[in-house]
């Protein structure tokens, strides 16, 4: 079932998962389990603790993504300051966050948006000012007029990208992916028009490329869930320009928050908007073949519950597994944060995922009328599967009505069997590692471990309950170690 198909409420139901261990489908594009980082905001913002990594960095271990984006849109500029004034560079702060990444195995991917004070093209502006469209945003405060308007001066603002994708990537050699711009569709992020939006593009990706022709470069991160921006006339205007004018463009990327789609009735599960975005690159072939970036998503059904709602982590699940199957390369998960700074079930299942086994595997699911999916993985002395139970309707809104008005009580469990084909005869050891609703907010310890021998053939039985999320892994073990 995908989010965007009628309610089903199968829940209590036998769900059969077949595996074939030689029917491999490729490498899993693990780079859709990254994380949107935050840098520091100050007192009165998203931290207060003076983390100099950002709110969400120390989940880094427990999720280990295999990317990272360095903060909501051109928030890197803001905190680290690399070019304060014209000719003038300090890359220190900066690269050495990056290699901290690095070093870990972690990609990065950067946003080029915000304009330094010295390139603003009012220098008048009032910190008090409103941001035009928007009087009510103030957590944003630093967005003044220059980050919303685009810069004073092109050639200087060619000379700024171009000497720190060089110092980046040709000097330091980091490999960061660089996104351009941030939301532009939405007035609170440019204060501008789509016409200047397109120059702006233009010349930034030109910089990039002039400066190091193999770093990959891509845009302009749309929102796609608003109400004003689903109509995808800015997105199909960019597609449309960068084609026509060789544009680079190695991926396109667009934001997409659930809970907004919701309030406006605009929901797309993420396998409808790539083919959407298919569809106009169908459109404009000019554009070439590029890849598919989430650089922002997240689910929040309740602003005010988001750090302790059980229902993040199926949602997570459901999301990865549709954006595998629609061909994501990269996608960047928003938000997860748990109290007193406990992982939350987003953060587990975007774990698990990562967890995952390298190659993915064929995995049939008997039966269309349940709410259960699963990603199968496998490599070399491992297999592993990632399983959920996700019943959510579109057209009611919002799962807390399964919470509220019944109460998870009143829905049975799934039962789970896992058979898996192919697997050479030996004994196997298994462990289940599970997340949800009723798990608690910290990582839930092994729920289930013990030993299965395969003759060809291998059963594992376990019960999910509704937003509930199960990692299982197998390896070869001996009987001794039971």
């Amino acid at each position: 079932m995908t989010m965007g198909s009628k309610q089903i409420l199968a829940a209590g139901s036998s769900v059969h998962i077949q595996v074939d261990i030689s029917e491999t489908k490729g490498a899993i594009a693990k780079g859709i389990g990254g994380l949107l980082t935050d840098p520091p905001r100050g007192p009165g913002l998203h931290m207060e603790r003076g983390d100099p990594l950002g709110f969400n960095c120390h989940l880094l271990p427990e999720v280990k993504p295999s990317i990272v984006g360095l903060g909501w849109g051109g928030d890197v500029w803001w905190a680290y300051q690399p070019c304060p004034s014209e000719g003038v560079y300090d890359f220190g702060p900066l690269v050495e966050r990056i290699k901290q990444f690095r070093e870990a195995g972690i990609e990065v991917r950067m946003n080029f948006c915000y304009v330094p004070e010295w390139l603003w093209d009012n220098d008048t502006y009032d910190d008090n000012e409103a941001i035009a469209g928007a009087p009510e945003q103030t957590i944003f405060h630093y967005l003044k007029k220059g980050y919303t308007r685009p810069p004073k001066d092109y050639d200087k603002w060619r000379t700024l990208v171009s000497d720190t994708v060089h110092h980046l990537n040709e000097v330091e050699q980091l490999d960061v992916h660089f996104d351009i711009h941030n939301e532009p569709n939405i007035n609170w992020f440019w204060n501008a028009t789509l016409e200047e939006l397109l120059e702006f593009y233009q010349v930034t990706a030109e910089a990039v490329k002039a400066a190091s022709p193999s770093s990959k470069v891509g845009g302009a991160g749309f929102a796609m869930n608003s109400q004003t921006s689903f109509d995808w006339d800015w997105f199909e205007a960019w597609v449309k320009h960068c084609a026509e004018n060789e544009t680079p463009v190695d991926f396109i990327s667009w934001h997409y928050y659930l809970l907004a789609a919701m309030n406006y009735k605009r929901v797309m599960d993420f396998e409808k908007q790539a083919e959407k975005v298919r569809g106009l690159i169908d459109k404009y072939p000019g554009i070439g073949n590029p890849e598919f970036y989430m650089t922002e998503w997240s689910y929040y059904w309740d602003l005010r519950r988001q750090p302790v709602d059980g229902f993040n982590g199926a949602y997570v699940a459901q999301s990865l597994g549709l954006m595998l199957k629609a061909g994501y390369s990269k996608a960047l998960y928003c938000g997860p944060l748990g109290p007193s700074e406990s992982p939350d079930s987003a953060a587990q299942a975007l774990w698990m995922f990562n967890r995952l086994a390298s190659h993915q595997l064929e995995a049939t699911l008997d039966g269309e009328d349940n709410s259960v999916g699963a990603i199968a993985a496998g490599e070399e002395g491992k297999i592993s599967l990632l399983v959920w139970d996700f019943p959510f309707s579109a057209e009611d809104g919002v799962p807390q009505k399964y919470r509220y008005e019944k109460g998870l009580e009143s829905i049975p469990a799934n039962s789970i069997s896992i058979q898996l084909n192919g697997l050479p005869s030996g004994n196997y050891r298994y462990t289940r590692y599970s997340t949800g609703e009723r798990d608690g907010n910290v990582f839930a310890p092994v729920a289930e471990r013990g030993n299965s021998q395969s003759d060809g053939q291998l059963t594992i039985n376990f019960y999910i309950q509704a937003y509930q999320v199960a990692l299982v892994e197998i390896i070869p073990g001996k009987k001794d170690l039971q």
